[in-house]
């Protein structure tokens, strides 16, 4: 599993999130790659 990045460690809904979507099996990779880009880009589009 990846590192939790230290930024998103403060909110347990994130890390909670994060480490059952990292979970073995969980999510094939493309999966995981797509649901990084929609966080990614939902953070930078907040007010």
């Amino acid at each position: 599993m990846p590192e939790l990045p230290t930024y998103f460690s403060g909110n347990p809904n994130f890390v909670s999130y994060f480490r059952e979507t990292h979970a073995e099996g969980a999510l094939d990779p493309k999966t995981k790659e797509l649901i990084h880009l929609a966080l990614v880009l939902a953070y930078h589009c907040e007010p």
